[in-house]
């Protein structure tokens, strides 16, 4: 097996320049012309820490702090102009506050880029100031408004990917800041008042109940006509639960905080269900499963970071941790386990990436192992490091591809240089594995503390 810091430097080196990535993403080849799903994000986009400089700037960060006597820095500093001019060649009004798409995700990645608090202070205060301002105006305003009238909110104000959930995460890291100390306390204060039950067709539901008007796609608004509830990590509850518990565990606590998280795990739990002889979570509730208590026929879906046992299992743990519940804990463990009783080919995670592919399932289970002590989950770490370094080409641009699903039951090799669905995250998977210090760009995939 090729050595995984070896492979990471070398591939690293062809992130160096920021217009080689952009312009190699951005490619008019570089396209699927069979796309499954009709919403997709794009695979290129500035000032995203999804897919773009700033999730650059975090993988290459790494690389520095690892090497610090190789330049990565000087590679970092290229990345962080690009980002700089294109705020100030742009009109930034746009750009919303979230960790993943918007100025969250810039700032944490300057703060990786920092240098322990030595570089881009100024940038970073400038850019702070903003994002405060937006998040009181464009988030915690208007969903304060919504639930006040006992309405349902979209998940883009509260989850994790769009909404305050990622936020404030950034927040958490910042709390020294009185300003996002004082954020975080409105974040979990409208997270626990999402959570209160909502009346809706004539039964009390949990709070998290999404109408149809603010589902996704116009495929969920055909499956699920009078709404569902969203147990993914990145946008339904399971990413709630696992704020308030990361919240908890670094001792920010508000009344009715405890009582929320025990409310959402009790629910999640209640949704557990067995196919043949593992555990598995479906993606979406709908409103009459929920008001009827009964389960439709389904089968394991994907196992992903995104979706899935095992960030519904991680997300469990950590509130585990939080509560000091020694039971969930275990009933998180066991139910990862038995993501491994199944072959890889059913996890339908083909891709190396972390979004909905084996980085994000390699990141999890290696913070599972590390926690519990499982030798099933060291050996199933060590199995995917395999797996993924099984992905990597020497002709790719960045090494690896994300394999998008084609309608026609194919997948197209799509070359994205990005932190959720392109080589930076595989890259960081990787080294993470094989450095401890190299832990800090997890933070906006909420599977851990800090």
């Amino acid at each position: 097996m090729m050595d995984h810091i070896a492979l990471v430097r070398e591939v690293g080196e062809r992130f160096r320049n920021p217009a080689f990535v952009k312009e190699t993403v951005l490619d008019p080849l570089n396209v699927n012309p069979d796309p499954l799903y009709e919403l997709h994000p794009p695979y290129w986009s500035d000032l995203a820490l999804a897919a773009g400089f700033p999730g650059v700037i975090v993988l290459l960060s790494q690389l520095d702090k690892l090497f610090p006597d190789e330049r990565w820095d000087e590679a970092v500093h290229a990345h962080v102009m690009k980002v700089k001019e294109t705020l100030e060649s742009s009109s930034s009004g746009w750009l919303p506050s979230s960790i993943f798409s918007g100025l969250a995700g810039i700032c944490f990645s300057l703060q990786e880029a920092s240098r322990e608090g030595t570089r881009y202070q100024k940038f970073i205060t400038t850019l702070n100031t903003i994002l405060s301002d937006r998040l009181k105006k464009h988030y915690l305003e208007p969903l304060s408004e919504t639930l006040k009238h006992a309405q349902s909110p979209s998940p883009v104000f509260y989850e994790l990917i769009q909404g305050i959930s990622g936020v404030g995460l950034y927040c958490l890291r910042n709390l020294h800041h009185p300003i996002f100390f004082d954020m975080t306390q409105q974040i979990i204060a409208l997270l626990i008042a999402l959570m209160q039950p909502k009346h809706i067709a004539g039964a009390e539901v949990p709070g998290w109940y999404v109408p149809p008007e603010h589902l996704f796609t116009d495929q969920d608004k055909a499956s699920y006509p009078k709404g569902n509830f969203n147990l993914g990590l990145s946008h339904g509850i399971t990413g709630v639960v696992a704020f308030l518990s990361v919240a908890l565990e670094n001792e920010i606590v508000a009344e009715g905080q405890v009582e929320a998280i025990q409310q959402g795990v009790a629910w999640i739990q209640k949704h557990r269900r067995l196919h043949t002889d593992r555990f598995f979570w479906p993606s979406f509730i709908s409103l009459d499963e929920e008001i009827g208590g009964s389960h439709l026929p389904s089968a394991p879906g994907r196992d992903a970071w995104c979706y899935g046992t095992p960030s519904v299992s991680r997300s469990l743990y950590l509130a585990g941790k939080a509560l000091q519940d020694d039971a969930l804990k275990n009933y998180a463990l066991e139910s990862y386990h038995s993501i491994f009783l199944s072959s890889p080919a059913e996890w339908n995670i083909p891709s190396p990436t972390m979004c909905h592919g084996l980085g994000g399932l390699l990141m999890m289970t290696h913070l599972m192992a590390h926690e519990s002590g499982s030798l099933l989950l060291q050996e199933q770490t060590h199995r995917l490091e395999g797996m993924i370094i099984d992905c990597y080409r020497p002709e790719y641009p960045f090494g690896f591809v994300d394999l998008e699903p084609q309608k026609s039951g194919g997948h197209a090799k799509i070359h994205k240089a990005g932190l959720l669905e392109g080589a930076a995250g595989v890259l960081l998977a990787l080294l993470s594995t094989q450095s401890p210090s190299s832990t800090s760009w997890r933070l906006p995939f909420l599977v851990c503390n800090r």
